[in-house]
């Protein structure tokens, strides 16, 4: 039994949650506003949060976390956005649910975020994560670049649980997007999906989520569950800890596979003496390195179809939307420092503003 308190602007997600989940024996308080949050937790504190992330839901996620971390924040949200879910997943969500969820969408949520909290990892293994779909844009294409990223995943996924892989590429290139779609696509039921961030985290602080204590899994792999531990900004990775990091991430059937992720060339490192040699060389093993924009204009029709096809953005009638010849050709002349990213944003709100079924100018 846990005590669970909903916080939705919609009466109707209160009730369908309260249906879904009292008969279970859980015990739920609702509000409509998340400003009266604080004083509820003030009074009680639940074991799950529900809360909307386009209503101060990611807001009060890092509020409430701050101060009360064992408190687990299952988010919703009415679009199946792709920045949402990096947000929520980066937040500490344990899950992001999209609306209108089913009762067994919520009550695996519930069930996977109390066996977590409570160490039942087995049990949370088997729950997968609900999360919004991730548009990878770097596998399309025919360039060089393009079919070997794609052959790379490919092996990936048949192989089963990755152990180690170092995904390199500059920024906006998606090494995000790549290790989401490793973890959501993995043929068996996986865990959570935990990102560490090695620019944004002191040294101590990285040691805890990452590094065994008393013979006991960093924090980052106790709450993955057997699911994917991403470790971005590597590079940034204290000296003592990269040992470490050879034997916690050794990887197998009953542990998470972790991804090392980096802007930086790291056998250049190695050379300069800021990057543990051994580490790099485990790493190397399974290397996935994505190509700026800039450096693959061939590419771009491909990842504009892919765009149209499945970007999160567009509603169903702009999908049968085409990009004239002299579209695509007024992209491939455009510089892209923001990348994938800024390449899906263009489109997106160029079909918005387009009137035909044709876009033949790029805004």
């Amino acid at each position: 039994m846990a005590r669970i308190l909903v916080i939705d602007k919609e009466p109707r997600i209160q009730e369908a949650l309260v249906a879904f989940l009292e008969p279970l024996g859980h015990v739920l308080d609702t509000l409509s506003a998340p400003e009266a949050a604080f004083s509820k937790l003030r009074k009680q504190q639940p074991d799950i949060v529900f809360a909307e992330a386009e209503n101060s839901g990611l807001e009060l996620m890092q509020h409430v976390r701050e101060q009360h971390p064992e408190v687990a924040f299952i988010l919703t949200s009415s679009l199946a956005r792709k920045d949402t879910a990096i947000q929520a997943l980066r937040g500490g969500a344990s899950d992001l649910l999209v609306k209108p969820f089913t009762a067994r969408e919520a009550t695996d949520s519930v069930k996977r975020a109390l066996a977590v909290k409570e160490g039942r990892f087995e049990e949370a293994v088997a729950l997968r994560t609900t999360t919004a779909p991730t548009l990878f844009l770097a596998r399309e294409g025919s360039s060089e670049n393009a079919v070997a990223v794609r052959k790379q995943i490919e092996k990936l996924l048949a192989n089963g649980p990755l152990g180690r892989l170092l995904i390199t590429g500059a920024k906006g290139t998606g090494k995000y997007e790549l290790a989401s779609l490793l973890h959501h696509e993995r043929s068996e039921s996986v865990g959570r999906f935990v990102v560490v961030d090695c620019q944004k985290l002191r040294a101590d602080a990285m040691r805890t989520q990452l590094a065994y204590q008393s013979g006991s899994a960093g924090k980052a792999f106790v709450e993955a569950a057997g699911g994917t531990v991403v470790i971005e900004n590597a590079h940034l990775l204290p000296d003592g800890l990269q040992v470490e990091s050879l034997e916690s991430t050794e990887g197998g059937d009953d542990s998470a596979q972790t991804i090392f992720s980096t802007p930086e060339d790291l056998a250049a490192l190695v050379k300069k003496s800021e990057f543990n040699a051994d580490l790099y060389e485990a790493l190397s093993e399974a290397h996935i390195h994505l190509v700026p924009l800039d450096k693959r204009k061939e590419d771009i029709p491909a990842m504009v179809d892919a765009i149209l096809r499945s970007s999160a953005s567009l509603e169903e009638a702009a999908r049968s939307k085409t990009f004239s010849d002299a579209a695509l050709k007024d992209l491939g002349k455009r510089k892209f420092p923001g990348n994938m990213a800024e390449l899906e944003k263009l489109v997106v709100t160029t079909v918005l503003a387009s009137a035909g079924s044709e876009v033949d100018k790029v805004l």
